[in-house]
């Protein structure tokens, strides 16, 4: 009897050789995949959150700088343009004067980065995430 039961569970188990390793492959592939998709997706994202940062931040050194320099609009470029080429972005166009919601005087800067992965420089259709571009203004506070 003994020895029906072994052979039973031998049986069993018998079936089961293998899934082990088919286990670890599946888990290794998806590990693959995610640290694929992490390296390409995650710079592009960051530089979409990246590049309003600069934006907001050029525009605050630009109206700051404005305002020091009691209405000196190249002061303002220069501030501007500092923190710009700092973080490895370009100023789109020029910095403007401009009039914000309440009628005040702010500056404005549109800034745009471009951040190269391989899968994002390679397929086409993803092509035109790789350049991030975003728009601030600031008021200047007299």
């Amino acid at each position: 009897m003994r020895s029906s039961e072994t052979a039973g569970l031998g049986g069993r188990l018998k079936d089961e050789r293998g899934q082990a390793l088919g286990l670890i492959l599946k888990i290794g592939l998806a590990a693959i995949v995610l640290g694929i998709a992490l390296t390409q997706v995650g710079p592009v994202v960051f530089n979409q959150i990246q590049v309003r940062k600069i934006a907001k931040d050029a525009a605050f050194e630009g109206a700051v700088a404005y305002k020091n320099s009691r209405g000196d609009i190249n002061a303002a470029r220069k501030a501007a343009l500092k923190i710009i080429e700092d973080e490895d972005a370009r100023l789109v166009g020029d910095i403007a004067l401009v009039k914000d919601d309440s009628g005040r005087q702010a500056v404005s800067v549109t800034v745009r980065k471009i951040r190269r992965t391989w899968l994002f420089y390679r397929v086409d259709f993803l092509a035109h995430y790789i350049e991030a571009s975003a728009s601030a203004q600031e008021t200047i506070n007299w």
